[in-house]
């Protein structure tokens, strides 16, 4: 990468970046403390490659998170509710085998599933865990999808950069 490219490749993420955060800051009733999740999006996404023909992997990787989030929750409180087992217990056992079944599923049995990118699988997880209000999650979720889809979109004007240098 020359330096003109360098330039040019940074200046157009800096670009997209700030059109986000626009629309962020002009929308802060929808996207109240949501703009940091776009970068929680755009961190995987981008070091695994931004590859377009991988977002269905991205995206039903990040719902899977999800999931293992609400599985995790629902674990937690029937454990807590049937059995005299403190709800940190049940979580820190949740922790285990949730962390189990994400490395090892995803990463051996299911590996050429769409279900695949243990990265984006985790990010499902703390989007759901780091969400205070329920209600908010399809613009947490809307908000990494933005982030994983800029981390593409600013891969796919680079290689058109590239290409004309």
């Amino acid at each position: 990468m020359t330096s003109k490219h360098a330039m040019k490749s940074s200046l157009i993420c800096a670009v997209i970046f700030t059109v986000i955060h626009g629309i962020y800051a002009y929308n802060a009733e929808l996207f109240s403390n949501k703009l940091w999740y776009v970068f929680l999006g755009f961190m995987p996404t981008f070091v695994l490659g931004a590859e377009v023909n991988k977002m269905k992997n991205y995206y039903a990787s990040l719902l899977t998170g999800v999931g293992f989030a609400f599985l995790g929750i629902g674990f937690s409180d029937l454990m807590s509710r049937h059995f005299p087992i403190s709800s940190q217990h049940t979580e820190i056992f949740y922790e285990f085998v949730s962390t189990f079944f994400i490395m090892f599923f995803p990463g051996f049995v299911l590996a050429k599933s769409w279900f695949n990118i243990i990265p984006m699988i985790f990010v499902g997880m703390i989007s759901v865990y780091s969400t205070q209000d329920i209600s908010t999650l399809p613009v947490t979720l809307l908000s990494v999808f933005i982030g994983s889809l800029s981390a593409i979109l600013y891969k796919w004007i680079d290689m058109k950069i590239e290409q004309k240098s």
